[in-house]
C-alpha cells in the first residue's frame, strides 16, 4: 500500500510540474517514478521543450493573410523524443493509449495535464492543416480550433498555466483565419473570446506582442463590419457563443465595444513600445492614431476623454 501511495503521489507531482511548465523538476520526478509509460513520456516532452526553447518566432507583422508558424525544430534534435514516445505508446493501454495516440478526442476527456495534451494535439493538428492541407488549409484548421474552443467552454474549470499557452495559440490563429475566410460571425466570436481570456485569465504580461496583433486586427475588422452593416453585437452572457437573438444594429453597442478595444490596445502599446530615438517613428503607435482618427469619423466624433487619450498616445510618437 505504501508503494501505491508513493506512486500516486509522484504521479500527482509530475502532473503539477507539467501543468506549471516546471520542466527542471521533471528529470528527478521521472527518476523516482517507476511507471515506464509516464516516465518515458515526460522525459520525451522535456527533450522537446529544450529543443523548442532554442527557436524564436516574431509575430509583429502578422495579419489575416500572413500568420507566423512556429519555427520547425531540427529533426536531429528530437530523435530521442520519438524513441521515448514509441516506447511509451507500445506499453500503453486504455485511456493512456488514447491520450498518447493521434486519434483526438478520446472518448473520456481527462483532467489535469492530460487535458492540456488533448488541447495541444488539436492545436498541432490545426497548424498541420494550415501547412499541409489542400489549397488554403484554413477550413480544416478551423475545424480543430473550434473543437478546442468547445472543449475549453465545456471544461472551464481547467486552469493550468500550460493550458494558457495552447489556448492563446488556437484563439490567435482562429481569429485571423476566420477573417481571411470572410466568416464575420466566427471571426467576431473568436476575437471576443481572445479578448475575454486576455482580460480575465492570462497575466498582464502574457504574450503582449501577439495580443497587440489581435487587438489591432480586431479594431480594423470591427470598424469594417460596422461600416458594411454586418456588425453583430457582443453576446450575453457567455464569452463563447453569440446570442442569436441579439443581432441588432446598435450604434451605442458598437461605440462601447470599439472604444474599449482602443483602450486595451493602448495599454498594450504602452508596455511594448519605447520612446523613439531622434528621427525615428513608432510604426505601431502611428498606425493606432490613424486607426482611431478613422474610427472617429465612423463614430461621428470622439468624446473629450477619448481626445485626451489620443493626445497621450501621440506622445509616444515623438522624442
Amino acid at each position: 500500500m505504501v508503494n501505491i501511495f508513493k506512486a500516486n503521489q509522484r504521479e500527482k507531482e509530475i502532473d503539477a510540474a507539467r501543468c506549471k511548465g516546471n520542466w527542471n523538476a521533471i528529470p528527478e520526478l521521472a527518476r523516482k517514478y517507476r511507471k515506464h509509460i509516464l516516465e518515458q513520456t515526460v522525459l520525451a516532452e522535456l527533450a522537446l521543450v529544450k529543443a523548442i526553447e532554442k527557436t524564436k518566432e516574431i509575430y509583429d507583422n502578422d495579419s489575416p493573410n500572413r500568420i507566423t508558424m512556429p519555427t520547425t525544430v531540427d529533426e536531429s534534435l528530437v530523435s530521442d523524443v520519438f524513441a521515448k514516445l514509441e516506447s511509451a505508446l507500445s506499453q500503453a493501454s486504455g485511456q493512456e493509449k488514447e491520450t498518447l495516440s493521434t486519434n483526438f478526442v478520446p472518448s473520456q476527456i481527462p483532467v489535469g495535464y492530460n487535458f492540456v495534451l488533448i488541447i495541444q494535439g488539436l492545436a498541432i493538428k490545426g497548424m498541420a492543416q494550415e501547412t499541409f492541407g489542400n489549397f488554403d488549409g484554413a477550413d480544416g484548421a478551423i475545424a480543430y480550433y473550434d473543437q478546442v474552443v468547445a472543449l475549453l467552454a465545456q471544461y472551464s474549470g481547467e486552469k493550468q498555466e500550460q493550458l494558457a499557452n495552447w489556448t492563446e495559440d488556437v484563439l490567435y490563429r482562429a481569429s485571423l483565419l476566420k477573417v481571411r475566410l470572410g466568416d464575420v460571425r466566427g471571426a467576431l466570436q473568436a476575437f471576443r473570446t481572445y479578448q475575454h481570456y486576455s482580460t480575465s485569465s492570462w497575466g498582464e504580461k502574457f504574450r503582449l506582442n501577439k495580443r497587440a496583433v489581435i487587438f489591432m486586427n480586431f479594431i480594423k475588422f470591427l470598424s469594417k463590419t460596422y461600416q458594411e452593416k454586418t456588425y453583430i453585437p457582443p453576446s450575453e452572457p457567455t464569452a463563447f457563443t453569440l446570442n442569436e437573438q441579439s443581432a441588432i444594429y446598435t450604434p451605442h453597442t458598437f461605440r462601447v465595444e470599439l472604444t474599449s478595444l482602443h483602450t486595451l490596445y493602448e495599454n498594450v502599446l504602452y508596455q511594448i513600445t519605447s520612446f523613439p530615438k531622434a528621427g525615428e517613428i513608432n510604426r505601431r503607435v502611428l498606425e493606432m492614431v490613424d486607426q482611431i482618427m478613422s474610427d472617429w469619423v465612423v463614430l461621428n466624433g470622439g468624446t473629450t476623454t477619448e481626445m485626451r487619450g489620443l493626445v497621450e498616445v501621440r506622445s509616444l510618437l515623438i522624442f
